[in-house]
């Protein structure tokens, strides 16, 4: 666990009276006694779990963080920027309510950013989190908390424990453990080389998997799940466990698009890619992970996107998923499994490639973040890392090997080598997001997003708006924490108001392939940072996904939909005068710039690309980074583009190829 930031008893005293402006103690609108509406985000030390939050984040976060707190608690600051004169937490609760009015709607970057930090993670935190016994809140949400589910048996992965400072020797160290690492180590190690696997974050499985939201988020997501792009504009969901991402992902498998592979062959030079031995080669893939479309039965909100579709002419397909066994009655054990598998049904990296490599003598250490990749005369000779132990001390560990497999994942991979000293004009660059934005609307009746397959249909008709690039529609599992950072704030009754109706929610969430990517640099301490801008051609393919999306909605018979703004403007079918198509009208014209609505991405894609052009591309179509000999990259990093669809199996394909390539 990270040290939470240190702030004075005045700064703490003015993120306290700010969380508890956001999520204040209020009184039922039924006039009955209701712990959901009096419970106030102090009442769950919202503020403390904040700054844990909060220790775990870049200098320069931290720092900004502070200085927030010290506006607050400067009355002559807080006159400019909203509020009177008056310190924050002096202000009365009104005014502190209209401070955070205008900081969501500000034309300055800064205080759109100040109010998105302090809303996203108060939310998250007092809805998500369960640290004695059921929140509070979740009986007003009619949200079921935890599952009582028996666990299923952990792969046979034992760990090396790390009690002191260790020297090691392996024919091949890989970097990662997520869809590229875990396969290309397991190949690796099936062909007989002495392969060691190291984990920056912990191996969890069966039982450690509890189902709380807030808890598993944190222990399995890069950052505690707080990382951002540098301007927080897009949260950044990343794996950070053993399996990585496909140990917390949501299993939609999909092979990469004809149109997409035809664009890495023609712009990049992966002629390889448009040939039947990688037609072969996904077909590997797919049967080693299991993917099937066996068990894809629609809960409430997939079936709604169906139907919706459907009614407007528009083709679905179901998803294909890598999973084996699941109780598909009623689906509730899915609708949990991006908080980690607990009966182990998840075909991830654990329970197929990793183990496999296990099973072939490889070695795994977790909680071990590398430091740098040893490189001398052009020539990777391992990695220094540091590990942490089960009381939290730090350990030095030095690995000496031949070849070095870098698969960290498209923003830790490249500030791994940065951090290296090493160089290349396209390192870093590139980095894709297929940017993402929730669409809720309430149907009138249950709709429970959290309970069911997480997604089993896709609809695909925007993908090709122009050319090659467009966007496509699918549904997410919306447990209460997500919910609340994700659902527009206007004021806190309207929030809670909300939030009370999540259980007749259905979700969409539209997806951009993008063109137009950001970058990762480094701080003086090496950390990544993210920076990432939504690109005005993929923005007119986000409004236009968001428009189809309400279209569907409509078709499937909503009640009210809502725009992912932080205006919060609804639009209901069967009272509103205008037009549906009027109102998109109008939608598209509202502020779409940073910080004005919510944008996710759980997809990471480039930075450190493979290609043919030595100028352009940081690996060769091999995997090698360019001038140093023995160092491959193996992830998402690699991908020249975005993938265009979920890209699990994209970046298992890759990593297929690399891995053949260094079988030999």
């Amino acid at each position: 666990m990270p040290v939470p930031l240190s702030v004075s008893p005045g700064q703490f005293a003015a993120l306290q009276a700010a969380c508890d402006a956001l999520i204040p103690s209020l009184d039922s609108p039924d006039g009955n006694a209701s712990t959901y509406w009096s419970t106030k985000a102090s009442d769950l030390n919202v503020a403390e779990a904040l700054l844990e939050v909060m220790g775990d984040q870049p200098r320069a976060a931290q720092k900004e963080f502070l200085q927030l707190l010290s506006l607050m608690e400067n009355g002559f600051a807080m006159g400019f920027i909203g509020g009177g004169f008056r310190k924050f937490r002096t202000l009365s609760p009104e005014k502190q309510v209209a401070s955070l009015q205008k900081w969501s709607q500000s034309r300055l970057g800064l205080l759109r950013k100040a109010f998105s930090t302090l809303k996203k993670l108060t939310a998250f935190i007092h809805y998500g989190s369960s640290p004695d016994g059921p929140n509070p809140s979740w009986a007003g949400m009619d949200y079921p908390g935890p599952l009582d589910e028996t666990p299923g048996k952990k792969p046979r992965i034992e760990p090396l424990r790390v009690d002191r400072a260790i020297e090691l020797t392996c024919d091949v160290v890989v970097v990662g453990s997520g869809s590229g690492g875990g396969l290309v180590a397991g190949m690796l190690a099936e062909a007989g080389q002495d392969v060691i696997v190291v984990e920056k974050g912990p191996y969890m499985a069966g039982s450690d998997f509890t189902n709380q939201e807030a808890e598993m988020i944190s222990a399995t997501y890069d950052r505690m799940g707080a990382l951002t792009t540098e301007d927080v504009g897009t949260n950044i969901f990343a794996g950070s466990c053993l399996g990585g991402g496909t140990t917390i992902n949501w299993t939609g498998s999909f092979p990469t698009p004809d149109h997409v592979l035809e664009d890495w062959s023609r712009d990049h030079g992966l002629d390889f890619v448009r040939t039947p031995y990688y037609r072969d080669v996904f077909d590997q893939v797919m049967t080693s992970f299991s993917v099937n479309a066996d068990h894809s039965p629609d809960n409430p909100q997939n079936d709604a996107l169906r139907k919706g579709s459907e009614k407007l002419g528009q083709q679905v397909e179901f998803i294909q998923r890598n999973v084996g066994g699941c109780d598909v009655d009623g689906g509730k054990h899915c609708g949990y499994c991006g908080l980690g598998c607990r009966q182990g049904h998840k075909r991830s990296m654990m329970r197929t490639w990793l183990q496999r490599a296990v099973d072939a003598d490889a070695r795994i250490l977790v909680d071990t973040e590398v430091q740098r990749v040893v490189v001398s005369s052009g020539q990777a000779r391992g990695i220094e890392a540091l590990a942490t132990d089960a009381n939290g001390k730090t350990h030095p560990v030095t690995i000496r090997a031949e070849r070095v497999v870098v698969a960290a994942g498209s923003i830790q991979t490249p500030a791994l080598l940065m951090r290296s000293g090493l160089q290349h004009p396209q390192l870093g660059k590139n980095l894709y997001f297929h940017p993402t934005v929730a669409v809720p609307a309430d149907y009138g009746q249950p709709m429970r997003p959290w309970f069911g397959v997480m997604m089993s249909t896709v609809n695909k008709v925007g993908m090709k708006t122009d050319g090659h690039f467009g966007y496509w529609i699918e549904t997410p599992p919306v447990h209460a924490g997500l919910a609340a950072l994700a659902l527009p704030w206007k004021d806190p009754v309207q929030h809670k108001s909300d939030l009370a109706r999540m259980v007749n929610m259905a979700n969409f969430i539209v997806l951009v392939r993008d063109k137009h990517g950001g970058h990762v640099t480094v701080d003086r301490e090496g950390k990544a940072i993210v920076h990432y801008q939504l690109h005005p051609y993929d923005r007119q393919h986000l409004l236009a996904g968001i428009a189809d999306a309400m279209r569907i909605h409509a078709a499937a018979g909503a009640k009210e939909i809502m725009v992912p703004h932080n205006s919060r403007t609804l639009y209901r079918p069967l009272t509103t005068k205008i037009t549906l198509e009027d109102f998109i009208s109008q939608m598209s014209r509202m502020n779409w710039g940073t910080n004005h609505f919510n944008l996710f991405t759980a997809h990471q894609m480039g930075t450190c690309g493979m290609g043919t052009d030595a100028q352009r591309h940081p690996c060769t179509p091999e995997g090698q980074f360019r001038g140093v000999k023995g160092l491959y990259v193996a992830d998402g990093s690699v991908l020249p583009t975005a993938a265009g669809v979920n890209p699990m199996i994209s970046i298992m394909a890759l990593a297929y190829h690399i891995g053949q390539g260094m079988v030999g």
